[in-house]
């Protein structure tokens, strides 16, 4: 319609009419992008609103599992390994402490961290973050991606330094005569000659050397477990202002 009567002002040679159709079309044009624009960044900030929310949910329910492995578990571990290297320090190991030796010898064995690895790929790889610049919840994430970064690189480390002296403790310890089965965790009981491990110099500097990785994996562990409670404080503040935070029940699957 708007183009007729602009045909027919123009045949009238009505130049009034034809500016003031003209100012119409446009300001209607204008309109139009600014309510498509609108609509965008509202979307957009569902989209991050939902983000956010995501990021709480997976890491609030975690909390207090990761509080106890550090602050309890890490203490017993500390303590079982140390057992172990100073009862090959001193070649003395008496039989009621061979349940202790056995858990220090596990412990020794196994990997200590918090895994946010899955979390931090999909913030990666999601477009969403790109529209947090400037926005709320931008230091958030890029504090949660930098601590992916600083603990796979962490991960990496250790992997080539604890290689050597792990594969001493299985060979010794976890791993039976016969055809080679590469161990998948250190669940099985090990078995041993005590005597014949503490005379051994190589499983005792492999034993030490894995103490000190895994008292610096636990104290990452402990730092990274800080961080997190800091940010999911943060996401609560920024995402419930008024303080109510829904309750998060913990995800069986994880």
């Amino acid at each position: 319609m708007i183009l007729r009567r602009i045909t027919k002002h123009v045949r009238e040679q009505n130049w009034t009419a034809i500016a003031i159709d003209f100012v119409i079309v446009v300001t209607g044009v204008f309109l139009g992008i600014q309510l498509g624009n609108w609509n965008a960044e509202r979307a957009d900030a569902r989209d991050q609103q939902a983000l956010l929310v995501q990021v709480h949910n997976d890491l609030a329910p975690r909390l207090e599992d990761w509080r106890q492995s550090n602050e309890v578990y890490g203490q017993q571990q500390d303590a079982d390994e140390r057992f172990v290297i100073d009862a090959l320090t001193s070649g003395e190991l008496d039989e009621a402490d061979r349940a202790r030796f056995d858990a220090g010898l596990v412990s020794l064995v196994s990997w200590y961290g918090i895994d946010i690895s899955l979390l931090a790929r999909r913030l990666e790889s999601t477009e969403l973050l790109t529209a947090f610049q400037g926005k709320d919840g931008e230091d958030i994430l890029v504090r949660l991606h930098w601590m992916w970064t600083i603990a796979e690189q962490y991960t990496q480390g250790y992997e080539a330094r604890s290689h050597g002296p792990r594969d001493v403790i299985f060979s010794r310890v976890f791993m039976q005569p016969g055809p080679y089965n590469a161990p998948e965790m250190a669940e099985s009981t090990p078995v041993y000659d005590f005597d014949a491990l503490a005379s051994n110099e190589e499983f005792r500097n492999a034993a030490a050397q894995l103490y000190r990785y895994n008292n610096a994996g636990r104290s990452m562990s402990h730092l990274t477990y800080l961080e997190i409670a800091d940010l999911v404080g943060r996401l609560e503040r920024t995402l419930y202002p008024d303080g109510d935070v829904p309750a998060i029940l913990p995800d069986p699957a994880q």
